[in-house]
């Protein structure tokens, strides 16, 4: 297997990682990953992705729902059946329905705040095991 980095600066990476510049989601950076899978599928989607803050709660909280969504539709796309997800997420408006919409396509998923994360830090992780394929109720 190998990994697949995508990050908009340049990062360090190791013999079996493949790194792509830009951003997830981006059309370009979707094509590239469905070439360097050339059909494969993925057994795990990891998203560290935060939006930039401005300060602005519902609007730093739609930009981190944003980035959930283009998590969760890289497991749609690439995601192998019985795959996992883990994904750092924010507290707040969305965030609650999100989770549902996970738990309609996925066996187990589970979301957790670290004891080392700030007491006042908005940030949880979400672990979603058992992909199960896109759920058409939804669509």
């Amino acid at each position: 297997g190998f990994l697949i980095a995508v990050d908009p600066l340049p990062i360090t990476r190791g013999g079996r990682c493949r790194v792509i510049e830009g951003y997830a989601g981006d059309p370009d950076v979707n094509e590239r990953i469905s070439e360097l899978l050339q059909g494969q599928k993925l057994d795990l989607v990891l998203s560290d992705m935060a939006p930039n803050i401005s300060g602005v709660r519902a609007v730093d909280q739609a930009r981190a729902m944003d980035l959930a969504d283009v998590a969760m539709q890289a497991c749609e796309d690439w995601l192998d059946n019985g795959g996992d997800l883990a994904i750092k997420a924010f507290q707040g408006e969305g965030l609650d329905a999100w989770v549902a919409d996970l738990k309609r396509q996925f066996s187990l998923v589970n979301m957790m705040k670290p004891k080392a994360s700030r007491p006042e830090s908005r940030e949880v992780f979400v672990v979603a095991r058992g992909f199960q394929g896109v759920n058409t109720a939804l669509m």
